[in-house]
């Protein structure tokens, strides 16, 4: 029986992050990891999970790898056919407070039902760490009994350590400035504390106010600045051009012309930090660009039994979100966009007066770009 837990809106904040990274994960195994059809067929456990300090829920996706008679096109429409009679799955905490969680499973439905498997419905195992944060400096043991207690029980067996110390170092003096005194669009560099992540990706979310008469809606536009592997290094550097930020900025506005005004709200950095076994995983199951296709088969977790194999990962990854308002309520010197920058928002080139947008700081009160 499935257990569904009682805060949803707490359940679903965190199932979208990692139900993203699961289905990556997957879309890169998928045609990559190939189980052979014989008499010598080993039942298959495949098991995905990512642990990460910033979150309170985690969750592990178990499933089997299905055979049987038939098309295996309708086999995949099967719930059952995915999924081991008997799950017991546990989290051991090991330093720390040296905790141990056992695995819940949940049912959530947001799943496309346009695909190759069933849908909406899908099954993933979670636990919870409550109001205490999982240890930076612990390992953490991952344990799954399959088919408990029945003659077809094996064991599978994981172990992580966190990614920890991924940081915007330069988070106080973080400005979009984004043109030369000349006018001529220039590029602006991020420096990113690694820690001992393997690879580092960031992304931006622009956040931009319309107004439809009085009423306000304020829309996200998501611009991907990179990703770069660490390797030795302790820093990152990330840069980012002006020109590109205006440009998605126009490609991410609403077609609507009864929006009669547009304010610049701020920007949402994420950055994640992915584990050397992570960054391995996806690496190696990257599309093999050789005539022969072969590849090697990359996993970290162990099975029990010459009887039985285990394929997928269970690693860990640290994203870390930094939020900047275009300006602050109490500080009338403080702007996330610098004048000449607000300006070209407002009347420039690529977003402009059409755009409908004006500044609202007060250190633009007097400019023809202020909104009235």
């Amino acid at each position: 029986m499935s257990y569904t837990p009682k805060n949803n809106k707490i359940m679903l904040k965190y199932c979208f992050s990692i139900i993203s990274m699961l289905t990556i994960l997957v879309s890169i195994i998928g045609c990559n990891e190939e189980l052979p059809l014989s008499p010598d067929f080993k039942e298959t456990a495949i098991i995905y999970g990512l642990l990460d300090q910033n979150e309170q829920i985690h969750f592990i996706k178990i499933n089997r790898a299905f055979i049987g008679p038939g098309n295996s096109l309708d086999i995949a429409k099967i719930p059952d056919s995915s999924y081991f009679k008997n799950v017991d799955a546990k989290i051991t905490e090991v330093g720390g407070l040296n905790r141990t969680w056992t695995l819940k499973d949940t049912i959530i439905t947001n799943k496309d039902t346009n695909g190759v498997f069933y849908g909406p419905e899908q099954k993933l195992y979670y636990f919870d760490n409550g109001s205490t944060p999982l240890n930076v400096d612990a390992t953490y043991k991952l344990s799954v009994t399959i088919d408990k207690g029945l003659s077809t029980e094996f064991i599978v067996n994981g172990e992580t350590q966190l990614v920890k110390s991924v940081a915007l170092t330069n988070t106080s003096s973080f400005k979009l400035n984004l043109l030369e005194s000349n006018g001529n669009f220039r590029s602006v560099s991020m420096e990113i504390a690694a820690g001992n992540a393997a690879t580092i990706n960031t992304k931006f979310t622009l956040l931009v106010d319309e107004y439809e008469n009085q009423n306000l809606n304020t829309i996200e536009i998501p611009w991907t600045i990179g990703e770069q592997d660490a390797g030795a290094s302790t820093y990152l550097t990330f840069k980012f051009n002006g020109e590109t930020f205006y440009n998605i900025v126009k490609a991410g506005l609403t077609d609507n012309s009864l929006i009669n005004k547009r304010n610049f709200n701020g920007v949402k950095i994420t950055i994640t930090g992915g584990s050397s076994d992570l960054h391995n995983y996806i690496l190696i199951n990257k599309p093999s660009s050789s005539l022969s296709q072969s590849k090697p088969t990359f996993t970290n977790l162990t099975v029990n039994t010459n009887s039985n194999n285990v394929i997928g990962l269970f690693s860990a990854r640290q994203t870390v979100v930094y939020n900047y308002k275009f300006m602050m309520p109490n500080d009338s010197y403080y702007r996330l966009l610098d004048k000449r920058s607000t300006q070209e928002l407002c009347t420039g080139s690529i977003t402009t007066y059409l755009d409908k947008f004006c500044s609202l700081h007060p250190q633009d009160i007097s400019e023809n770009y202020h909104c009235q």
